[in-house]
């Protein structure tokens, strides 16, 4: 009698774990379809990427096409989604789609483009090479889903030449260059290539930028060590282009440091204007202030400041 029990639990158990997982995937949408070379419209080994914010959380869902250039992503959640293609050598592509719970979307097909290439310089004020400056391409007009490597970053050799092979063609964009001395700069002209071109003598010259120091100490004057420094704009250094998201312009927004050991942090190529300075350590109480930055009427701003710990 025991063991019958004992099998009708087990089978019990064995329906509602079907019938839960049965459920959870009718929630679930599917998507497939091809990646193609637009020149000749042979399949490519692509990527394709699809990011489902799930707050507090970002869900990546990706595939890879086989020989034959289809894809298929299974498993996914449903709702308004931007799906990206890319491939090594062509320029990315995406389209949106609405997934259905259960069913199968598809195709979804995408005929990428040859990537087109730039070449050009980063010189500072004075015109001389700038080596180490890093340059990337903002897009306009880009879904709210976008991925880093869309911004085809470089850095500039000895002779502050960069070159950028990975643009996608028939897209508005405009170049961008930052330095650890310098503030972010974007192309003034709206540049865009033609499939497999190669744009060459972009010239983009840096303009030096203030330096911010200080040092972080406790009550008793005892340097405090890893406390968090941000500095945080009200206002971009400069107009942007309507739908023109730039990388660099978002980390010189919001400029992150640590303090070391003797309780010291620098920041340099700061764009003028005001900052919202947070500094907080677990132990201690936050610490905010507001600073200018001039670089014309003073190019280093100096700081010391005291944190009191907080009370047990």
């Amino acid at each position: 009698m025991r063991h019958h029990r004992k099998i009708a639990r087990i089978s019990f158990l064995l329906i509602l774990f079907l019938s839960v997982t049965a459920s959870a995937n009718a929630q679930e949408a599917e998507l497939w379809g091809w990646v193609i070379a637009a020149e000749t419209n042979q399949p490519l080994v692509a990527d394709v990427s699809i990011i489902h914010p799930a707050p507090p959380h970002v869900q990546f869902f990706h595939a890879r096409t086989n020989l034959t250039g289809a894809y298929e992503m299974k498993g996914l959640p449903p709702g308004e989604k931007i799906v990206i293609a890319r491939a090594d050598g062509y320029g990315f592509a995406w389209k949106q789609v609405v997934l259905e719970p259960g069913v199968v979307t598809g195709p979804v097909d995408f005929a990428l483009e040859k990537a087109a290439t730039l070449e050009g310089q980063v010189v500072d004020d004075q015109g001389a090479p700038l080596a180490g400056a890093t340059v990337r391409l903002a897009y306009k007009d880009l879904p709210a889903v976008t991925f880093d490597w869309q911004t085809g970053e470089v850095e500039t050799d000895a002779e502050g030449n960069f070159r950028i092979t990975s643009a996608t063609p028939n897209c508005d964009f405009y170049l961008e260059a930052s330095h650890t001395r310098f503030p972010v700069r974007l192309s003034e002209t709206r540049l865009r290539a033609q499939p497999g071109e190669t744009l060459k003598g972009a010239v983009l010259a840096l303009l030096p930028g203030a330096t911010f120091t200080g040092q972080v100490l406790d009550a008793a004057g005892n340097p405090v060590a890893a406390a968090e420094v941000r500095l945080i704009a009200r206002r971009t250094p400069f107009p942007v282009p309507a739908g023109v998201r730039s990388v660099g312009l978002e980390r010189e927004l919001h400029r992150v440091v640590k303090t070391d050991a003797r309780g010291q942090f620098t920041l340099q190529g700061l764009a003028d204007g005001a900052r919202r300075l947070l500094i907080r350590h677990p132990a201690y109480v936050a610490y905010e202030h507001t600073i200018e930055l001039q670089r014309i009427v003073t190019p280093t701003v100096s700081l010391g400041i005291r944190l009191q710990a907080k009370t047990q």
